[in-house]
């Protein structure tokens, strides 16, 4: 830990209950922010992917998930790339995930899946659900594609 962080951490430390919420809302508004810019990002470069015929589909889970195992970079944004990473944000939905992406690839606006487009900074994207907190971000490619773009919390996306 460096010398900087650790006085931050002490002035921190001094600041009153309504201050250290006043700091809790305005971080977890930056990090939110931070997330909102990165799906945007990760929206606009599969975009340039899906332009250039980079992006390989499947009409199956069991195809995509064989693509994804194969060579994960080559589907980077056809696949959240929070399932391929298994990060802290997906541990343990790997199942659920591919039960609800077999419901999506048969009808996309399932009723337990709670797709729906999403607003402002993210208003080109939509979402469905995996859990009552895990998201699928994704756009249609056409009326028959879909490109999933990242896989977040409901908090990191609305």
């Amino acid at each position: 830990m460096s010398h900087n962080f650790a006085t931050l951490i002490e002035e921190v430390k001094r600041l009153s209950g309504e201050e250290k919420e006043e700091l809790k809302c305005i971080l977890e508004q930056h990090i939110i922010e931070e997330r909102h810019k990165q799906i945007h990002k990760n929206y606009r470069e599969s975009l340039k992917e899906l332009r250039t015929g980079a992006l390989e589909f499947s009409g199956d889970a069991k195809g995509l998930r064989r693509m994804m195992e194969n060579d994960r970079g080559c589907i980077q944004y056809t696949v959240p790339k929070g399932i391929q990473e298994e990060d802290k944000r997906t541990q343990g939905i790997g199942d659920l995930f591919w039960e609800r992406v077999e419901a999506f690839m048969s009808d996309p606006h399932e009723e337990r899946l709670r797709t729906h487009k999403l607003s402002e900074k993210l208003k080109d994207l939509c979402s469905f659900s995996i859990t009552y907190d895990i998201r699928v971000i994704f756009h249609f490619a056409d009326e028959q594609k879909a490109v999933f773009v990242d896989i977040g919390r409901h908090d990191e996306v609305y």
